[in-house]
């Protein structure tokens, strides 16, 4: 949602691209898939099982289409990461309502804030950055590069909603435009786990990093910012 192209920004538009990445932590932290063996795969008992009739929620921002619920069967293949008889102990309005408070904390640049939405033993992992363990680990992080992103917006695609995670797909959109029209921007997702009270107990961004780059260094040709 940072010594990179962070999430919402999350990458350090002038440091970045030529300051050495700072050591990656050494927590492993939590994963959405907690029981993997050591080859990588489930064992039997762990294994996710397809959930017919129970698709995720998925609503999309008004800015792009109305909001949309499904409950439709899940589309051949899907798989559905929920053990036998697990259900969310969180409603999905509860949920729901969390995450439109951390997105408008977002949407204000008050990062101090977005950082006290974390637990206090929450886990972020960030693909080019690592994996960083613990809200004061996170906020030594994310505070320094955010700053630097002044200017930065972060529309959403779409928003997916089952049980206690989120998925979100998500732009990094840049100040100012091409001569086109078109914007500097490139996509990612994260997904999240909520932990109750308001709270997030992990974070997983994805993207493609090396669009990332192309997009900055494109815009900062244009623009003479060399933030």
């Amino acid at each position: 949602m940072q010594r990179r192209v962070r999430l919402w920004c999350r990458s350090r538009p002038g440091g970045w691209l030529r300051a050495a990445a700072k050591p990656r932590s050494k927590c492993r932290g939590r994963t959405f898939r907690k029981d993997l063996d050591s080859a990588g795969t489930a064992p039997p008992a762990a294994r996710p099982r397809r959930l017919h009739g129970h698709g995720a929620q998925i609503w999309f921002p008004r800015s792009n289409r109305d909001r949309v619920s499904s409950h439709a069967e899940p589309a051949a293949g899907t798989e559905v990461l929920l053990k036998e008889g697990e259900v969310s102990e969180f409603s999905r309005e509860e949920v729901e309502q969390a995450f439109r408070r951390r997105i408008a904390i977002q949407e204000r640049d008050d990062w101090p804030a977005y950082v006290e939405t974390f637990t206090d033993d929450a886990v972020y992992v960030e693909h080019h950055e690592g994996t960083f363990c613990g809200k004061e680990e996170i906020r030594a992080w994310l505070l320094p590069v955010m700053e630097q992103c002044k200017g930065w917006t972060y529309p959403l695609v779409w928003v997916a909603i089952d049980g206690a995670r989120v998925v979100y797909k998500w732009l990094n959109r840049l100040p100012g435009r091409r001569s086109d029209g078109t914007y500097y921007e490139f996509a990612g997702m994260t997904a999240l786990e909520y932990a109750g009270g308001g709270l997030w107990r992990h974070q997983e961004d994805v993207y493609n990093w090396e669009r990332a780059v192309e997009v900055l260094r494109e815009w900062r040709q244009a623009s003479g910012d060399r933030r």
